[in-house]
């Protein structure tokens, strides 16, 4: 018997409804689970806690920015550091430090979300 067992992902934004549609959209993945966060200290937190393999995280929240966040797990090596999938409404951002942090452009459509996610989700069931 094969046991599949789900990837963790975690979805981070400060705005509740944006969390919520992104679940909705990401829904018809059966083999993930969802974990959740709203501000930048908790969703550093949770990776902690939760090891997700993928987080779709906010640029712009309290308490910490989506690319804090990224730093702290970058230079924690406790972390196995997950794939990041940022959203952010400045379309001026173009990259960051890390070559591997793909951006999300808001407001997005469900098609370029499923696009974004199913990159690093593809690469991360190999």
């Amino acid at each position: 018997m094969v046991v599949i067992e789900k990837i963790k992902v975690l979805i981070v934004d400060d705005i509740e409804i944006i969390v919520k549609t992104i679940h909705f959209y990401l829904s018809e993945y059966t083999d993930v689970e969802f974990i959740y966060a709203f501000d930048g200290l908790e969703s550093y937190q949770k990776i902690e806690e939760f090891k997700p393999e993928i987080v779709i995280i906010n640029y712009k929240m309290p308490k910490m920015t989506g690319l804090e966040v990224i730093d702290m797990v970058y230079n924690n090596k406790l972390i196995n550091t997950p794939k990041f999938l940022l959203t952010t409404g400045d379309k001026e951002l173009k990259t960051t430090k890390y070559e591997d942090i793909n951006l999300l452009y808001k407001p997005f459509s469900k098609n370029d979300l499923l696009e974004s996610f199913s990159k690093l989700f593809v690469y991360e069931k190999k």
